[in-house]
């Protein structure tokens, strides 16, 4: 599993960017064979703690049949789609293998 997190001051800022996360993420999914059938893209929603630290928190899970397809999906989404969402005040970190989803 892969969480990406989506953290930032504003909650419309916050929002947008979970928002293009989930719908650019999901047309790459999509556009490649290799993840088309083999994934599952849950959210991007609210975090469980959707306000910490004065923080808003989205949050997207990415599951798969194992570590090699994640690990190439988490390598596209970071390398095509994460440049391309330069959202001032929003923060989006990625998380393989999660520990706590809170």
């Amino acid at each position: 599993m892969v969480n990406f997190r989506i953290k930032g001051n504003s909650l419309p800022r916050t929002l947008e960017g979970a928002t293009r996360l989930g719908k650019l993420s999901q047309e790459l999914k999509k556009k490649e064979k290799a993840f088309k059938d083999t994934l599952e893209i849950l959210g991007p929603v609210e975090a469980p703690r959707e306000k910490l630290k004065g923080k808003y928190r989205f949050q997207m899970l990415i599951k798969g049949p194992g570590y090699p397809v994640l690990h190439s999906f988490a390598e596209k989404v970071i390398t095509r789609i994460l440049p391309h969402l330069n959202i001032p005040g929003v923060k989006i970190t990625v998380d393989v293998d999660p520990v706590d989803l809170l």
